[in-house]
């Protein structure tokens, strides 16, 4: 999502809030959960139901290490801490009421979610 002069709108059109747009885009991608949420989306074709979105999660959680939640858990830590904050900064569209969950991107989230992607791949 760019604003109209082509700015990523994770937070900010001024060069003097660029620590800002990499404090929060650290943050975004700093916990491993909303990094996998993002490559899940990204894999799909369009939107996923929480329920599929969470079980592509504790599915690739489970490839990469003993699983500590089942697919009930994933979706419950889903829906109350890692979908809205991503929602909240733009990155992925959230419908709580109807569980849709659809990948809107950023183009600066994009960027270091791609050189993460690369490194944990």
């Amino acid at each position: 999502m760019a604003n109209d002069s082509g700015s990523p709108t994770v937070m900010c059109s001024e060069e003097s809030d660029v620590s800002n747009v990499l404090d929060t885009t650290f943050e975004l991608l700093a916990r491993e959960r909303r990094r996998t949420v993002l490559y899940c989306l990204r894999a799909s074709d369009g939107q996923l139901s929480l329920s599929e979105l969470a079980d592509r999660v504790a599915e690739r959680e489970a490839a990469e290490s003993a699983p500590d939640d089942d697919q009930q858990e994933t979706a419950i830590s889903l829906s109350q801490v890692h979908l809205p904050k991503l929602a909240d900064a733009g990155v992925i569209e959230y419908d709580r009421q109807e569980q849709l969950v659809e990948h809107e991107g950023d183009p600066f989230v994009e960027t270091f979610l791609d050189w993460a992607d690369k490194i944990e791949g």
